[in-house]
């Protein structure tokens, strides 16, 4: 059975363009995917949740890329939804339409964990 996800708000369509424009100059064009195909393998997790298109997927590889796609984001008011493997089963790694899938799979490797303040580093 397929859970149907919530209803969010969605930015307008000349944040979403102008917010892929400061990833892809700022982030990098490598690491900024729009490709159709591309979005449809993040589009949803291991969960019976509905999958939603993300309009971009930012591979992060390292705190920097993070930081930048945060930054951009916010400012544009797009939706970021962040993902590692996507084998959850909650439907948390499942995306907001019109946002963007923050990818973390490619960060091997951690400096600290903060148990109490769970905070990762």
């Amino acid at each position: 059975m397929v859970l149907k996800a919530p209803d969010v708000y969605l930015p307008s369509r000349a944040n979403v363009e102008r917010a892929l424009l400061r990833l892809a100059k700022d982030v990098g064009d490598s690491k900024v995917c729009t490709e159709e195909a591309t979005r449809r393998d993040y589009a949803a997790d291991d969960s019976d949740v509905e999958p939603r298109m993300p309009d971009a997927v930012v591979m992060a590889r390292s705190a920097d890329d993070i930081e930048k796609t945060l930054a951009i984001c916010s400012q544009n008011d797009i939706p970021v939804t962040p993902r590692a493997a996507g084998t959850g089963r909650t439907g948390g790694a499942t995306c907001v339409p019109d946002g963007v899938v923050l990818a973390t799979h490619e960060l091997s490797s951690f400096r600290d964990l903060d148990r109490k303040n769970r905070i990762v580093r």
